[in-house]
């Protein structure tokens, strides 16, 4: 679990800090989720329900969108 979290800290940090295009951090996100879905195949519902919401927030915050496809997944 501390990969898991240490990941997900570290993702977010780059998208509010680091100087990073918007593309960019969106495809940061979807490794990430790869990653931790291959890792932990049950945590599929975990990372919609916690994650996900997370770093929606953080695009949103930082660049005044999210891809279109989160939104309409809400």
């Amino acid at each position: 679990m501390t990969w898991l979290r240490c990941t997900v800290d570290a993702l977010a940090r780059e998208i509010a800090w680091a100087p990073l295009p918007y593309e960019e951090a969106v495809v940061r996100v979807a490794r990430v989720k790869a990653a931790i879905l291959s890792r932990f195949s049950t945590k599929g519902e975990t990372y919609e329900l916690v994650y996900a919401p997370r770093f929606r927030r953080l695009l949103e915050a930082r660049f005044g969108r999210v891809p279109r496809e989160w939104v309409l997944s809400l």
